[in-house]
């Protein structure tokens, strides 16, 4: 979970990065990054579309599925499966294959860099004449938090 002062760093880290990379962060992009960073944990399109909107202005969730898109390109978001939500990328491993650890108890989420593990599973796979994708990968358990 982010703090107030963790998710404005991490939006702020953001814009800097979309700047000196070119990338053009709209202010709809601006505000669905600012939504996942505060989240406390994964974030579904559909609650990041009723937490934009307001009485006067309903957005739709197929207005956020491309904005989510541009932010899962330029590594600032990623996309938990297991949840169908988003989080907010690590800057550590952004840049990095990853794996999301994924708390059964209370839904948080950390991301770890998994270049090594993912090299392992591409040479098993390509015995196999398989060729695994880009996604990162999720684990499943309890984080220490909840383990007691």
């Amino acid at each position: 979970m982010m703090d107030e002062t963790t998710a404005a760093r991490t939006v702020r880290r953001a814009v800097d990065s979309c700047y000196a990379r070119g990338l053009n962060l709209t202010p709809l992009r601006r505000r669905v990054l600012e939504v996942v960073a505060s989240a406390p944990t994964p974030v579904s399109a559909i609650a990041i579309a009723e937490r934009l909107s307001d009485p006067t202005r309903h957005l739709a969730p197929q207005a956020v599925y491309p904005t989510l898109d541009f932010l899962m390109e330029a590594a600032l978001v990623r996309h938990v499966g297991l949840r169908k939500a988003y989080v907010c990328c690590d800057p550590q491993t952004a840049g990095d294959c990853a794996i999301l650890l994924v708390c059964t108890a209370c839904d948080c989420v950390s991301e770890i860099a998994a270049e090594p593990l993912r090299a392992c599973i591409n040479r098993t796979a390509s015995l196999r004449r398989f060729v695994s994708g880009r996604r990162p990968m999720e684990i499943e358990g309890l984080c220490s938090a909840c383990q007691g």
